[in-house]
């Protein structure tokens, strides 16, 4: 069960809020339940407020170091289980997702096509081919066990290279993709191709079906990102994929 929250801020702080938000692909709703979600988890406020000790600091350093539950993400639309791991509202956050390097791909050099070897920078880094392997394996352990995608997104980062806050986007949107909801962000095209592929044979025709209505679902709202150039690319995939 969800509670809403009303939240009255001024104009200037919600701007200059949001101004940070925007890159990193968050909204100030989703911005907020990071905050009181870390919260809950600590027991107290996830800052220092004045004659805070700087080993309350230490404390949160070494909470941080300790476990796989990132401070600034949301939680996964994976679970009952999942959503209270990354709310506080259950367990103890689950610690690395596959101890045993279950879900990770194995270790070598993949060839990937020269279409998968464009670049897409966010934050001075980019997103490659092996980078989104290690997402969608992440993504299919996270599907048969109780894993929120904040620790995956971590899991992620340190047997890819991949930014954690980046793998967390993708994993959103193939969330939204096999549920058949609409993406308001949008990936790379070859990535977006890789994944529907990878969907199809691997999860089946139905979540097929659902992240082809998905992706019609988010044309509308891509024909506003460069000058409807990306909408119009994924209305060809779309075509070529599903006829």
């Amino acid at each position: 069960m969800k509670e809403k929250i009303v939240v009255r801020v001024d104009r200037k702080i919600a701007d200059g809020a949001n101004a940070v938000f925007a890159p990193l692909g968050l909204s100030a709703e989703t911005a907020i339940s990071m905050f009181l979600a870390k919260t809950a988890q600590l027991g107290r406020l996830p800052f220092s407020i004045g004659g805070e000790s700087a080993e309350a600091d230490a404390g949160d350093a070494a909470i941080a170091a300790k476990s796989t539950l990132m401070p600034d993400a949301p939680a996964s639309a994976t679970g009952a289980a999942a959503r209270e791991a990354a709310t506080g509202s259950g367990s103890a956050p689950v610690q690395d997702p596959a101890p045993a390097r279950a879900w990770e791909p194995a270790q070598k050099t993949v060839s990937a096509p020269p279409a998968y070897k464009q670049n897409a920078s966010r934050g001075g880094s980019s997103i490659t081919h092996d980078m989104v392997e290690c997402v969608w394996a992440a993504f299919k352990y996270s599907r048969e066990h109780a894993v929120d995608f904040t620790n995956l997104a971590n899991s992620v980062q340190r047997r890819s290279g991949m930014n954690s806050g980046s793998a967390y986007i993708y994993l959103m949107f193939l969330n939204n993709l096999v549920e058949g909801r609409a993406n308001k962000r949008n990936i790379k095209i070859a990535d977006l191709e890789f994944l529907l592929v990878k969907i199809r044979e691997e999860l089946g025709e139905g979540a097929f079906a659902n992240a082809c209505a998905s992706v019609r679902a988010s044309i509308k709202g891509w024909s506003r990102i460069n000058n409807g150039y990306y909408a119009q690319h994924a209305q060809s995939l779309l075509k070529r994929l599903a006829g």
